[in-house]
């Protein structure tokens, strides 16, 4: 996922955002903006990560609800 609901100031935030926090992420608080799930950040270290930064689904625990199109 490219974007997430930060759950504190209840805006979407693209994960490329979160290369401005300098590592300083938050990982708790961040739910998928389809069908509210936990997601959290991957990826989001600048200088240390290779991928592009991300959000993901907490697959075992909390996997997007059926009728959320959002992946």
């Amino acid at each position: 996922m490219e974007t997430a609901l930060d759950i504190v100031t209840n805006l979407q935030v693209d994960a490329e955002e979160l290369w401005e926090f300098e590592g300083k992420v938050d990982k708790e608080r961040y739910r998928c903006p389809g069908c509210g799930v936990k997601v959290r950040p991957s990826s989001f270290l600048k200088d240390e990560n290779k991928k592009r930064p991300y959000f993901r689904e907490l697959q075992k625990t909390d996997p997007h609800k059926d009728w959320c199109d959002i992946s």
